[in-house]
């Protein structure tokens, strides 16, 4: 109960956030604008955001059949669906998503969770930087409205060469032999502090520290493999700006691309904040409206684009990835809640092992 009130209580707070900001932005005018959308028009934004979704399940699926050669396609995308709602519903900066995945990685793919915890940092890493690239060619295009096409070229030219080097950065990074003795020497030292408290503690240390970098040496030992998930991951992004870009125009006030490949990444920072606000209502609205009206654009037409845009993301996502977490995993939580409830502290009740490979900690 203690979860579903403090759920409630940061609703509560997202409700009374976002009435202030509708408060403050004229909401007769915004409704009016957006009564007069194109319903039509809009309906092209729910593909784009399913597109989003179901390739952020498809990079990471890219990844870790490099690490699982049993992982399907089914059971990545699914599974990072999943994730995706874990983050809608409680925002803390991607963080309970991931707990998620590595969750159902283990149950699902029966990956070991040192393996699967490689695969997803560098499918964030990676993910990461084809937003930035993203990003900066959204600043080179807005660029080329206020000055000459020269200033425009030098940004893409440096967009280009930040997003190569970014990747031959990680994949070096990942490979470096000098990197690898450090690792190996701080792991020695580290191993070596935990034996003398218990050697089987240090063997388990020792075998995840090998799951861990076995894993990462899988994936930057095939540079196609990195490549193709950032490819992934550009048109994952593509999918994602796009879908404003759609309700501006279907509002009847378009917009150039390139302010809205801008301003995507600005606002989106508000969705890392963790405050654990379901869907961040409010701040994303907040944020969206202000960026917008920065770069230029009205206030009611900054509102109404900001709110349609947050009303056509947020309950489709919410939709598409509660019904997969209803079918695919529900099974799983369930049974981890039951457990719990069976496994609640007795007193007196003797400490269980926990198996290693090696043996019993």
């Amino acid at each position: 109960m203690k979860g579903v009130a403090r759920f409630a209580l940061l609703l509560g707070v997202g409700i009374c956030i976002f009435l202030v900001y509708l408060y403050f932005v004229n909401p007769e005018e915004v409704f009016r604008e957006i009564a007069r959308a194109d319903v039509v028009l809009l309906t092209m934004a729910f593909p784009l955001d399913a597109a989003f979704m179901v390739l952020f399940g498809v990079g990471w699926y890219v990844l870790i059949r490099s690490v699982c050669r049993g992982a399907s396609l089914k059971d990545c995308v699914s599974i990072s669906l999943v994730s995706l709602f874990g983050d809608v519903m409680i925002p803390t900066g991607t963080v309970t998503g991931e707990a998620i995945r590595l969750l159902l990685a283990k149950r699902k793919l029966k990956l070991g969770v040192n393996s699967a915890l490689a695969t997803i940092l560098v499918h964030r890493i990676v993910n990461l930087m084809a937003f930035i690239l993203y990003f900066m060619v959204g600043l080179a295009l807005f660029w080329s409205n206020m000055s000459n096409s020269v200033g425009m070229i030098i940004l893409l030219v440096l967009a280009l060469v930040a997003a190569g080097g970014g990747l031959y950065a990680i994949r070096s990074f990942g490979r470096s032999k000098r990197l690898q003795g450090f690792i190996a020497k701080a792991s020695e030292k580290l191993l070596k502090t935990f034996r003398r408290w218990s050697e089987e503690s240090g063997d388990v240390i020792e075998y995840s520290i090998s799951e861990f970098s076995d894993a990462v040496n899988s994936m930057f030992s095939r540079p196609w493999i990195i490549a193709l998930s950032f490819v992934i991951f550009v048109a994952q992004w593509a999918a994602a700006i796009t879908v404003p870009y759609v309700v501006f125009a279907s509002l009847g006030h378009p917009v150039p691309y390139s302010l809205v490949a801008a301003a995507y990444p600005i606002y989106s920072l508000s969705l890392m904040i963790p405050i654990g606000i379901p869907a961040m209502l409010g701040v994303v609205e907040a944020s969206m409206t202000a960026t917008f009206i920065a770069l230029g654009v009205s206030a009611s037409i900054a509102s109404s684009a900001s709110i349609l845009t947050r009303l056509i993301v947020v309950w489709f996502e919410v939709a598409v990835t509660g019904a997969v977490t209803a079918m695919y995993s529900l099974n799983v939580f369930s049974d981890i809640f039951r457990r719990g409830k069976l496994r609640s502290p007795v007193h007196g009740e003797e400490p269980k092992a926990i198996t290693s490979p090696q043996g019993k900690v």
